[in-house]
Formats: C-alpha cells, sequence, structure tokens
C-alpha cells in the first residue's frame, strides 16, 4: 500500500486462557510513498514499452511493492515468465531503489538477459503402453533446439491426444522436471507419465418397429498392425499392442433378418515419419 516505513514499534501478549492469548502490536505507518520515474536497463529482447505495459506501474501510483513483485515474478504474465518462457530461463530481475525525495521513489529495474537455453536431455518415464519412439514423435521438444515453454504445452496436448495418458496428473508434475543447467546453458526435461486405458468396450440393446436391436462394439486406441502377424514382437496381452493406432469392431442386428457389421482402421502416423492420417473401415 505504499508505507515502505512501516515498523511494528510495540507489541505485548495478554493470556486469556490455557487455549487463547490476545496479541497488541503497535504500528507506525510512516508516509504513504508514490512512484516518480522507472527506468529499465539491460533489456535488448522486450522494448522498454513492452516491459512498462506488463508491469502495469506508471508514474503517480502508489509504491506498491508487493505488485511490484508480483509483476515482476510471481503472476503467470508477469516480466520474469516472458523472458522464462521464450528461453532465456537463466535471466535475472533486480529492482533497486536509486533515489527517494520526499514521498517519491524513482526505480531502476535491471535486467541480465543472459544467453537463450537449449533442451539436452528429453527423458520419458513411466510409459508401459506404447513403444516410445511413438511418443517421441508427438512431442515438439527435441535436443538441441531452444527452450520453450510453448513448446512443452504443445506436447502436452499432443501427449493427451494419444488417449493413452492420463494428462491432468502429467501437467501438474511437469513443472518439478524441468531441470535447468546455468553453467551448460541447457535444460533437462522429464515427461512423467501415467498410463490409462484407452481402449472402449460397448454393449446396447433397445427396443424398435423391427423388435430388440443389440449392439456390440469394441475399439482399441493402442493397436499395432505390424505386430499382428509377428508374435515375437507383440506386447503382452492377447491384442498386439504399441504404435497407437485405432481399430474399432462393431456389430448390430435384431436377430430376425438385419444384420450390420463395420471395421475401421486409423493410423495418425502413416510410414511413421510424418503425421499423415491414413484411414479404412469396411
Amino acid at each position: 500500500w505504499g508505507y515502505r516505513d512501516a515498523l511494528i514499534t510495540a507489541d505485548s501478549i495478554e493470556t486469556i486462557d490455557d487455549a487463547h492469548v490476545n496479541v497488541y502490536m503497535t504500528i507506525h505507518k510512516g508516509q504513504r510513498y508514490y512512484v516518480r520515474n522507472i527506468e529499465w536497463v539491460g533489456n535488448t529482447l522486450y522494448p522498454t514499452q513492452v516491459l512498462s505495459r506488463i508491469l502495469q506501474m506508471n508514474r503517480g501510483d502508489v509504491y506498491d511493492q508487493k505488485h511490484l513483485n508480483e509483476r515482476l515474478f510471481s503472476d503467470d504474465d508477469a516480466v520474469h515468465d516472458n523472458y522464462y518462457n521464450t528461453g532465456y530461463v537463466f535471466s535475472r530481475i533486480d529492482p533497486v531503489e536509486t533515489n527517494v525525495v520526499g514521498d517519491s521513489v524513482d526505480l531502476e529495474i535491471r535486467i541480465r538477459e543472459g544467453q537463450q537455453a537449449k533442451f539436452n536431455r528429453v527423458n520419458i518415464t513411466g510409459n508401459d503402453r506404447v513403444y516410445e519412439n511413438v511418443i517421441r514423435r508427438e512431442l515438439r521438444t527435441k535436443p538441441g533446439d531452444l527452450f520453450s515453454m510453448e513448446a512443452i504445452k504443445r506436447s502436452v496436448i499432443e501427449i493427451g491426444q494419444m488417449q493413452q495418458f492420463d494428462v491432468e496428473a502429467l501437467g501438474s508434475a511437469l513443472n518439478r522436471s524441468i531441470k535447468p543447467d546455468e553453467e551448460n546453458g541447457t535444460v533437462d526435461i522429464t515427461y512423467p507419465l501415467e498410463s490409462k486405458g484407452g481402449d472402449q468396450f460397448q454393449i446396447s440393446a433397445g427396443w424398435g418397429p423391427t423388435g430388440v436391436v443389440g449392439t456390440v462394439g469394441v475399439k482399441f486406441t493402442n493397436f499395432s498392425m505390424q505386430n499382428l502377424f509377428s508374435r515375437g514382437n507383440r506386447r503382452k496381452g492377447f491384442i498386439p499392442q504399441g504404435d497407437g493406432q485405432t481399430l474399432s469392431i462393431n456389430a448390430q442386428t435384431n436377430g430376425t433378418y438385419y444384420q450390420s457389421y463395420s471395421l475401421s482402421f486409423l493410423d495418425p502416423w502413416f510410414g511413421g515419419k510424418r503425421p499423415n492420417q491414413f484411414s479404412v473401415g469396411i
């Protein structure tokens, strides 16, 4: 609130009973301070006008140090996060009071941007469903690429669309798995995956003009066509799995004269090198 000189000048405690006390404090607020000048030093990536707009603190505003620290460091769109998200993981920001005259404060915000970090090791843990190359082809974070939070977030989305892993658990644990190494100017990242079942089984029955109509369907979301005829390479289980392909089989009948059968197959990376989607249905 601008009271940078506030002090607790006295305090005392009064015992009420064995479980309660009263605490008394005498506070000297001092005068309220306001921002006079804000100067940015060392910024080359972002112009001063852009940083000032992010800071949301202008000449004549109350000198709110809590607001200053939030806009520099802790808010989701803080100045530091803008540098961090564009690869300047090791940037440093230091706000310094350069002059205090009356109730006015001059600020100099010193920035050391440093070099953009690069991804070093990109690790995957917790995977017991899909071949690792199937996961890695979805990642936007490759060793040697410039660090980017946007690339990490996009990778999480792509992994979620595979329907094989718990994307909420991945998102909540990911920040703890980003390990910067300032000495080498690199960042190691680990994707901690938690498997979930993506296969589906459907059975239903209904009554219509032709009598009872029954439907049975099954959908395998981690199918592997290449392992269908290769017993030695087949992953655990009766159904060949591991390539993230989708196989759906459905049947419907009223038990007398009407029957319907369908089979569809989808490969999201036909050929394995590019995300070319191939599908066929019968």
